[in-house]
């Protein structure tokens, strides 16, 4: 290769020819600089930018409009559902979509905690892959639970859940959602709905001992009111524990007795 047929990736442009210290001459930036008047220009973005002011942070008395002011020039968008979400998962369809909290309630309220702090697109996305993370935990922690609980029945009894949870209405199926899977009691609440719905058979009548009654019925009886007890769900709820042994334990009785439970 001749010298006219080298790479000019190296040239330096013609204003360059003034300059004698290695620093300047060989700097990469300066060499993508095409004239006096482009780089005059980068001289001058570069000073607006440096000499723009951080803003002071909001005191105590500082109005609403201040403080959305103070944290618009951090970069935070202005309303709670301007975020733009940068984690991509893979979709129904088998294409990458954006990440979305699956229950739209929990999604408004963690944008808008989000926003409540000021925080910009950066901050939210870091915060929503941690969420993300947890979600995954959680998820295989209720799956183990679950599996050691069901046993050899694990796949039947998730089996009949899913099929009772895809025949509920479009807006249950929705509210529904956020937990199921993830929350060992709902799935066990639309495992028992859909034991109901698809046995089609009369347990058989037995007797027996124990705090919830005697027989068959009575223990049915019961495990419908445990069904209904508010505390069954809300895991806040005192009574939360002792209520789901109380289910536990009529389950495994029902199950001795021959009854799909």
């Amino acid at each position: 290769m001749n010298e006219e047929q080298q790479p000019l990736e190296n040239a330096k442009p013609e204003w360059m020819q003034g300059l004698h210290d290695p620093e300047l001459t060989e700097d990469k930036f300066l060499m993508s600089v095409k004239d006096v008047e482009t780089l005059a220009r980068h001289s001058v973005a570069s000073k607006k930018t440096l000499s723009r002011k951080i803003p002071d942070r909001p005191g105590a008395d500082a109005t609403p409009e201040q403080i959305n002011e103070y944290y618009k020039n951090l970069g935070r968008p202005e309303t709670p559902d301007k975020y733009e979400v940068g984690i991509k998962v893979k979709g129904e369809e088998g294409g990458e979509v954006p990440f979305q909290i699956a229950d739209e309630n929990v999604d408004n309220l963690f944008r808008s905690m989000m926003h409540s702090a000021g925080v910009d697109d950066r901050g939210f996305n870091a915060a929503l892959s941690t969420y993300l993370e947890w979600e995954g935990r959680l998820l295989d922690k209720s799956q183990n639970q679950l599996k050691t609980e069901w046993n050899v029945d694990y796949e039947k009894n998730t089996a009949i859940a899913k099929k009772f949870f895809s025949s509920l209405p479009e807006d249950l199926q929705k509210a529904v959602d956020s937990s199921f899977g993830k929350n060992p009691t709902i799935l066990k609440l639309l495992h028992h709905l859909g034991q109901d719905a698809y046995s089609g058979s009369t347990a058989p009548e037995s007797s027996g001992s124990g705090n919830v009654g005697g027989d068959v019925n009575q223990m049915k009886n019961r495990r419908s009111a445990i069904l209904s007890d508010p505390a069954f769900l809300n895991r806040q709820h005192p009574n939360h524990v002792s209520v789901n042994r109380e289910y536990d334990s009529i389950a495994e009785k029902l199950h001795k007795a021959g009854v799909l439970i």
